[in-house]
C-alpha cells in the first residue's frame, strides 16, 4: 500500500524474477530519485508491475526497464501513466511492454514532463481506450524521444489518439528503428513535427492487421536501390519492376529514381493510367534477353524519361535475340489516345546491343532504323517526344 522509494543517490536493481508488484493504495508502484534498474531474471519472463495510476514514477533520475510487463489497470476516469519522467531524468525501454486496454480514461504510456530522454530500444507501448485519451508517448516540454527499435500502437472509440505527442515545438524526435501503429493518418501531433532519421534510412508506410484491426504502420527501413516520391510517400525498392508496381493507377504522378546501376532480364510495363517520371541519375539500366526477345520499358500510360546528372542509359542486350529499347503503345492502334512518351533530356541515351534488330519490330518501338545481319552497337539520344 506505499510505493518503493529509491532516495536520491542509491543504484538499486531489482529483480522481479517472475513475481508481480502491485500498487494496493498507493498511487504509485516505484518512487525513484535514484539510479533503478529493474529487470526479471526468470525463463518465462512473467514479471510484472500493476497500477491503476503511476506505474514507475521517476524523478530527476535514471531508470532502465528490462523484460518487464507495466499494466495499468482499472484506472477509469482520471490519468493513469504507465512511466513518468519528471524533470531531466531518462527512461530506458528495452524488451518491456507497456500496456493498458481500459473502458473510460486519459492514459499516457509514457509521460515526459520536463527536459527529460525517453529511449525505446525493443518492447512495445500499447494503449488501447475506448473513450477519452489515449497516447502512446507523451513529450509535454522541451524533453527528447528516441526510438530506436520496438513499436507504439494507440487505439481509441471515441476520443483522440497519438502515438506520439509533442506539446513543445523546440522538442526532439529521432526515429531510428521500430514501427509506429495508429488507425489515423499521422503518427505524430502536430502531423508538421519534425522528425530525424537516419541518412541511410526512410519511413515505410503500409497498412497491416492486429488484434483483428487494419492499421497504418509507419516503419524505418533501410534505404535500397530504387527511389520513387508519389501519393505523399517516399519509398524505396530493390528494383525498377517492384518500384512501377507499387504505382497508383489514378494518374497521380510518381517520380522514380535508381540509385545504383540495375540489372533487369524482363520488360518494365508502366500500365493504364500510371504516371511515372523515370529520372535515369546518371546511372544505367541494362537490360538482357535470357530466352527470348527483349524489350526494355513498354508504356501504357503517361512516361517522361529524364536524366538529372547526366551519363545515364538504357542499355539493352539481345544477345542471340532481338533487343528493344521503349515500345509506347499497345500492338493495334486502338485506345492510344492517353498514352504519352517523351524523353526530355539530351543526355538520356538508349543502347541496343544485340545480333540482329528485326525489320518487323513493332512500330511504336524506338531503335535504330534498318537491319544489320550481325551484331551491333548503337546509341541512340531522343530529346523530344514520340
Amino acid at each position: 500500500n506505499h510505493p518503493i522509494i529509491i532516495s536520491t543517490g542509491k543504484n538499486v536493481e531489482i529483480d522481479l524474477n517472475g513475481m508481480s508488484l502491485y500498487a494496493g493504495n498507493a498511487d504509485k508502484v516505484i518512487n525513484n530519485q535514484g539510479t533503478l534498474s529493474v529487470i526479471d531474471s526468470s525463463s518465462e519472463k512473467a514479471g510484472a508491475i500493476y497500477s491503476d495510476e503511476y506505474g514507475i514514477y521517476n524523478l530527476n533520475a535514471n531508470l532502465i526497464i528490462s523484460d518487464v510487463l507495466i499494466d495499468v489497470y482499472e484506472c477509469n476516469n482520471k490519468n493513469c501513466y504507465g512511466l513518468y519522467n519528471s524533470g531531466t531524468g531518462t527512461i530506458t525501454i528495452d524488451q518491456t511492454d507497456v500496456i493498458t486496454d481500459l473502458y473510460q480514461a486519459n492514459v499516457y504510456g509514457v509521460y515526459n514532463e520536463g527536459a527529460g530522454t525517453i529511449v525505446l530500444n525493443s518492447g512495445a507501448i500499447e494503449i488501447l481506450c475506448e473513450y477519452g485519451l489515449s497516447c502512446g508517448i507523451y513529450n509535454n516540454s522541451t524533453g527528447v524521444i528516441i526510438m530506436n527499435g520496438g513499436h507504439v500502437l494507440t487505439d481509441i472509440w471515441t476520443g483522440n489518439a497519438y502515438d506520439l505527442y509533442f506539446k513543445d515545438s523546440t522538442s526532439l524526435f529521432y526515429f531510428n528503428g521500430g514501427k509506429l501503429i495508429a488507425d489515423y493518418n499521422n503518427f505524430t501531433s502536430p502531423s508538421s513535427k519534425t522528425i530525424k532519421i537516419p541518412d541511410d534510412k526512410y519511413i515505410k508506410k503500409y497498412t497491416d492487421k492486429m488484434y483483428g484491426t487494419t492499421y497504418n504502420v509507419w516503419e524505418i527501413e533501410n534505404k535500397s536501390n530504387v527511389k520513387m516520391i508519389g501519393g505523399g510517400l517516399e519509398q524505396y525498392f530493390t528494383t525498377l519492376s517492384a518500384a512501377v508496381a507499387a504505382v497508383e493507377d489514378d494518374g497521380t504522378l510518381y517520380q522514380i529514381q535508381p540509385l545504383v546501376d540495375l540489372e533487369h532480364t524482363a520488360t518494365v510495363i508502366i500500365s493504364t493510367g500510371m504516371n511515372v517520371q523515370l529520372d535515369l541519375n546518371g546511372k544505367t539500366l541494362l537490360f538482357k534477353a535470357s530466352s527470348s526477345d527483349i524489350t526494355a520499358i513498354r508504356n501504357l500510360g503517361t512516361l517522361e524519361i529524364i536524366d538529372s546528372v547526366g551519363d545515364g542509359k538504357i542499355e539493352v542486350h539481345g544477345g542471340k535475340y532481338s533487343a528493344y529499347g521503349i515500345h509506347n503503345g499497345y500492338q493495334s492502334a486502338a485506345n492510344t489516345s492517353k498514352i504519352k512518351l517523351s524523353i526530355s533530356s539530351a543526355s538520356a541515351i538508349i543502347v541496343l546491343i544485340a545480333s540482329i534488330i528485326r525489320e518487323s519490330s513493332p512500330p511504336e518501338a524506338i531503335f535504330p532504323s534498318g537491319f544489320t545481319g550481325s551484331p551491333g552497337f548503337v546509341e541512340i539520344i531522343n530529346s523530344g517526344s514520340s
